[in-house]
């Protein structure tokens, strides 16, 4: 992909902020939402879908290498998940939403750090991530390992690519042998469509380390985390006047 964008004569730097990401994520969240509320036949709105969580995983590591408060950044997190969480279990009826997702991974990246964990870091995310299945988050394991692997292989794409090819591929091919024992079919559609997240490497790799509008124009942090319930109640209303 580097030699495509030395012949393109591209530089990477001037690609995509962090403002651009977040955009591209919501997008994508939206039509994932419209697909499993409104049309749940059309897969292809899910696989759009696919492209979020892998950059909202990505920015939440890069959030946690530049933030100047850690401690304000979780609780924010924490927070929001809070607040969405009552429009989350309207729409979905049961689980965690993605914020608790987002507030566990950077939780479980901070103890790494803090206790200096070495190589117990990979049973301790090992058992994080069982922990996530146990108690239902939005995205299970999947969410905390991605926010593991952008941050042990921070700076180093090739690493992160093989890692997260790794990890969808496991993880189809595990499921699949699940849905097989137990016949249920949705966990094979389900694991099958994540395998598109690995689409979300390439805009990954374009981002520039900016952060866009937030260096010189107002605060759209909160929009971003309200845009999520707001969103989720605002589709689950039309689907429960007009589907």
């Amino acid at each position: 992909m580097a030699n495509l964008f030395r012949f393109l004569q591209i530089k990477k730097p001037y690609l995509l902020d962090a403002f651009v990401l977040k955009v591209i994520a919501i997008v994508a969240m939206t039509v994932d939402h419209i697909g499993a509320f409104l049309y749940a036949d059309d897969i292809w709105l899910r696989i759009i879908g696919r492209l979020t969580i892998p950059i909202i995983a990505f920015l939440i590591v890069e959030g946690y290498h530049h933030t100047s408060n850690i401690k304000r950044y979780m609780f924010r997190l924490f927070g929001f998940a809070l607040l969405a969480q009552p429009i989350y279990l309207l729409a979905f009826e049961h689980g965690l939403n993605v914020l608790f997702d987002l507030f566990i991974g950077l939780g479980a990246i901070l103890i790494i750090d803090k206790f200096k964990l070495g190589w117990w870091q990979y049973p301790f995310i090992a058992i994080v991530s069982l922990i996530a299945i146990g108690i239902s988050l939005d995205w299970w394991h999947l969410a905390i390992l991605m926010i593991f692997i952008f941050h042990r292989w921070r700076g180093n794409f090739k690493a992160i690519t093989f890692a997260i090819v790794a990890l969808f591929t496991t993880n189809f091919l595990l499921f699949r042998v699940v849905a097989d024992i137990t016949g249920n079919e949705s966990l094979q559609i389900t694991h099958t469509t994540n395998l598109y997240c690995i689409a979300a490497l390439p805009l990954i790799y374009l981002y520039s380390g900016a952060r866009g509008p937030y260096s010189s124009g107002p605060d759209y942090r909160y929009f971003f985390y309200l845009y999520y319930p707001a969103h989720l109640l605002a589709i689950y209303l039309i689907k429960i006047n007009y589907f």
